[in-house]
């Protein structure tokens, strides 16, 4: 059996994450001019925190998805989770739902996967709050 691995996010919800204040160590991490991901030495750093010796402009931060959901529940208290649809076409299929003070996003599409919904709930959330510091 193989055992799966928690997704990282993309390179673009990384630099979006970056630029809303994610500050939580990772241990992973982008480098911008390459599309890389470097693991680090082992231990959990906050990639996204300014260092002398490093080009932050350039590099920041790859969490889990999972990870990245649990900084917006916890941070920016977006409650957020990924739901079962047990009726679409009779299978498993997964959809999403973020609640706040004044938020309510129910996802309108069905994923084949866990996985998929997780960062298609990403996706919905870094909208939304870019949308929300541009309406400020």
């Amino acid at each position: 059996m193989q055992e799966k691995q928690l997704v990282l996010v993309t390179y673009e919800q990384a630099k979006k994450l970056k630029e809303m204040g994610f500050d939580w160590k990772t241990r992973y991490r982008f480098y911008h001019y390459e599309n890389e991901i470097h693991c680090g030495k082992g231990e959990e750093e906050n990639y996204n925190q300014n260092f002398e010796y490093r080009y932050t402009s350039i590099e920041c931060s790859a969490p889990t998805v999972a990870l990245a959901l649990k900084w917006f529940r916890d941070v920016k208290g977006k409650f957020n989770f990924v739901v079962p649809d047990f009726e679409y076409e009779k299978t498993l299929k997964f959809n999403y739902v973020v609640l706040g003070a004044d938020t309510r996003i129910i996802g309108n599409k069905h994923f084949n996967t866990y996985e998929e919904a997780e960062s298609a709930l990403l996706d919905a959330l870094l909208e939304h709050c870019e949308q929300e510091v541009k309406n400020a």
